[in-house]
């Protein structure tokens, strides 16, 4: 007999859910095992080429492993910790459990065991640190929703490097400074499991080498991730040392953090909802411009020659969630590299716009301003923006992006006033028209 509460069989199929790898296509068929081992009982839930799990209370009794549908865990989950009795008797097995002050009975039927149902334990753990699952929750996020030359569906582990590794081949992640007990590198499914809160939130975090792959425990919770032996990893490595260095940008705190609001909010590539491109002007005075709207960078530096990069918002802003500062790129139509410690975020520049914009068309129906750019403040046309010292010729180019961006907003508004005006002026037109049909009808008082 094995016993776990209501609210581990609600966590058990959460988790599962979530141990779907990344571009497997069809979902495949889970089911749920108990065993009672050496080591204690256990409840796993296999996904295909991931299993997890967790020890069940009680002592050890050993028996057989019993095998059943997923699903069964559905009807006794709950949010409570009444306990659940899990009886095998037979072909069947019986879940038992209180609900409402009532006794409630599931019965299903055994399945059919593998080979070997229990997964196997490595030789020895080695703490992994708390940054652990973030890294492998976040390398998942990066991997490609499929394989082409390279195994990119999946996460690297680098066990001599100390790092995990996720691309789709347009943006990498590289993040080290951990020390793993084994010192081969594995391919293994990217599933977003480590992100989940019953997961992230445990501790200690520790890490284990088996035959087929890698295990993951994270407080009571085992994660087994069967590893790719035949597939091949692009070097990331290399890609990043390429592209790193030539021009730099060194966002400070301020600019950071008014960058990281702005980019929150705004949907690249969804038409007017939000712009496709940011645009990053690297030089003596540092400037951002996102739509119509350039703002300086009074609290950052950069370093090498100047030059304008084209970003993709999303990858701008998930450069600076994840905590990058420090941004370098040999070449503008090239790669930029995000650096932090033992940490590297790859992406690709888009294609560089013109130096000078053009103003915008005075168009009544101009597009509204992008949204997002209202939080990165347009400058004051009257108040000169940061820029080199005294002895220094200004920043022309500065001033007028600051009165462009002044003239954008005010044509912005003018189109809005149009289009409010245009739309009145055919509502009253089709009041007048409709007016004037009732009068041809010549309707009497009892008509």
């Amino acid at each position: 007999m094995f016993t776990l509460s209501r609210r581990q069989a609600r966590a058990l199929r959460a988790v599962a859910r979530k141990c779907v790898p990344k571009g497997a296509g069809r979902r495949p068929d889970p089911t749920v095992t108990f065993v009672a081992g050496r080591r204690g009982p256990y409840a796993f839930a296999a996904v295909g080429e991931v299993t997890a799990g967790f020890r069940l209370p009680g002592p050890a009794e050993p028996q057989d492993a019993v095998t059943v549908p997923f699903a069964a865990l559905a009807a006794c989950e709950g949010v409570d910790p009444v306990p659940v009795l899990v009886k095998p008797v037979g072909r069947k097995v019986t879940f038992t459990w209180a609900d409402g002050g009532r006794d409630r009975t599931e019965t299903v039927s055994v399945l059919k065991p593998k080979a070997d149902p229990v997964p196997p334990m490595p030789d020895a753990f080695a703490d992994a640190g708390p940054d652990f699952l973030p890294a492998l929750h976040e390398a998942g996020r990066l991997a490609a929703g499929e394989d082409t030359r390279y195994s990119l569906a999946r996460v690297q582990v680098r066990g001599g490097a100390g790092q995990v590794v996720g691309s789709d081949a347009k943006q990498a992640g590289v993040f080290g400074g951990f020390r793993f007990p084994f010192p081969d590198d594995l391919l293994i499914p990217a599933v977003p499991v480590f992100g989940l809160k019953e997961v992230a939130r445990a501790a200690p975090v520790r890490v284990g080498r088996t035959p087929g792959g890698l295990c993951v425990a994270a407080g009571e919770w085992l994660v087994w991730l069967t590893a790719d032996a035949d597939g091949a990893y692009p070097d990331v490595d290399g890609v990043i040392k390429r592209n790193a260095g030539g021009s730099s940008l060194r966002l400070g705190p301020r600019d950071a953090d008014r960058l990281l609001d702005a980019l929150a909010v705004m949907k690249p590539g969804d038409g007017d909802d939000g712009p496709d491109v940011v645009t990053l002007t690297l030089g003596p005075s540092p400037a951002v411009r996102a739509g119509r709207s350039a703002v300086p960078l009074a609290d950052s530096t950069c370093a090498g020659p100047a030059c304008r990069w084209a970003v993709n918002p999303a990858n701008l802003h998930r450069a600076l969630s994840l905590g990058f500062r420090d941004f370098s790129a040999k070449r503008p139509d090239g790669a930029a590299v995000a650096t932090r410690g033992p940490d590297a975020y790859l992406f690709v520049l888009l294609a560089p716009g013109p130096a000078e914009p053009s103003p915008p068309a005075a168009d009544a129906s101009a597009a509204p301003t992008p949204t997002g750019v209202i939080l990165m403040h347009t400058p004051d046309p009257n108040r000169r923006p940061d820029g080199p010292p005294d002895d220094e010729a200004p920043d022309l180019l500065a001033e007028v992006d600051g009165l462009r961006a002044v003239l954008g907003d005010a044509l912005t508004r003018a189109g809005r006033l149009g289009g409010l005006l245009k739309h009145s002026r055919r509502q009253r037109k089709a009041l007048e028209t409709a007016w004037a049909s009732l009068q041809q009808l010549k309707l009497g008082q009892g008509g």
